[in-house]
């Protein structure tokens, strides 16, 4: 995974952080976000993000209006034009079936599952190559989705989704390459 991937991956977590500050602050203990990049390689850069949820209002202020407005990102008009009611109707349709695998692909160099298993929805990727290998595992419950897709119209309801993440504590996304690690998670611990 590259630097230019992991920088947008890391504004959508402040955006995220953000929505969860404003549901956590009248709550007990300080939900705190964590993000953790660590490199093995000589010369690697290590990173480590402790945000308390609170102090993450100020981020959501930086995205301009006319993508993210009160908590709402429109997916209207974007070049790539995504129906987000035929999401709806899909996630809906997923959500009566019980734990089970949606997708499996199995191919020389990569491996995709894609399944729900209690209140989760877990993506893991694992590819390699002969540079190494990558995995990617998330885990993301099944209230967030529901949050997210609670938009009306051509919206995803971001600042629900994010209030709902405000109630998870651990992992959230895990990354691990052959020269980097990257961990998003949230506990109550003001540092790593």
């Amino acid at each position: 995974m590259s630097n230019r991937a992991l920088w947008p991956a890391f504004l959508v977590v402040g955006l995220l952080a953000f929505a969860v500050s404003v549901a956590a602050q009248d709550a007990g203990p300080q939900p705190w976000l964590h993000v953790q990049v660590t490199g093995e390689n000589d010369g690697a850069e290590n990173v480590a993000v402790n945000l308390p949820l609170a102090a993450a209002e100020p981020l959501l202020a930086l995205v301009p209006h006319r993508i993210l407005s009160d908590g709402q990102l429109s997916l209207g008009g974007r070049d790539v034009p995504v129906n987000v009611g035929a999401m709806r109707d899909l996630w809906r349709a997923l959500t009566q079936v019980g734990d089970t695998e949606f997708v499996t692909v199995e191919g020389e160099n990569e491996t995709v599952r894609v399944a729900r298993t209690g209140d989760q929805i877990t993506v893991q990727v694992q590819e390699r190559d002969e540079d190494g290998s990558e995995t990617v595992d998330v885990q993301l419950p099944i209230l967030v989705v529901d949050a997210l897709l609670s938009g009306d119209g051509d919206t995803l309801n971001v600042g629900a989704a994010v209030e709902r993440l405000g109630e998870l504590r651990g992992d959230i996304v895990r990354v691990t390459e052959e020269e980097r690690q990257v961990r998003i998670w949230i506990d109550e611990v003001a540092t790593q």
